[in-house]
């Protein structure tokens, strides 16, 4: 990321090294294929999904990884078997460049996670 914040989504994503960008426009559209009805908005400075205000998931970038955010600390435990194969931990699911997400297990994490806000 740059020095600058972004004021948008896009910015956010405009202003990532390209092979980062890539991944993560990937992973916005398998979110917004999944969650058709969620907002999309910049939330602590992260492109943050909504569904009827609530946040659904996020995506990040560390230094030294990918943060895909379930936005629910409970998530993790609730689901550990499934989640067993990924790091994951409080409401955060990170990978790297070299070991992304596959698109089932996201459109999976999206659906559980609108059956946890009611909105599936």
């Amino acid at each position: 990321m740059t020095a600058t914040k972004a004021s948008t989504p896009d910015e956010f994503f405009a202003a990532l090294p390209y092979d980062t960008r890539v991944e993560l426009e990937r992973l916005r559209a398998i979110i917004r294929r999944a969650a058709p009805q969620a907002a999309e908005v910049l939330g602590y400075g992260i492109p943050t999904y909504r569904v009827s205000g609530k946040p659904l998931v996020s995506l990040g970038v560390a230094a030294k990884h990918l943060s895909l955010y379930v936005m629910d600390t409970d998530f993790t435990r609730t689901h550990a078997e499934r989640l067993g194969a990924y790091d994951a931990s409080g409401g955060a699911i990170r990978f790297t460049l070299a070991s992304q997400l596959p698109a089932e297990f996201v459109e999976w994490v999206v659906s559980q996670r609108l059956n946890d806000l009611g909105a599936a």
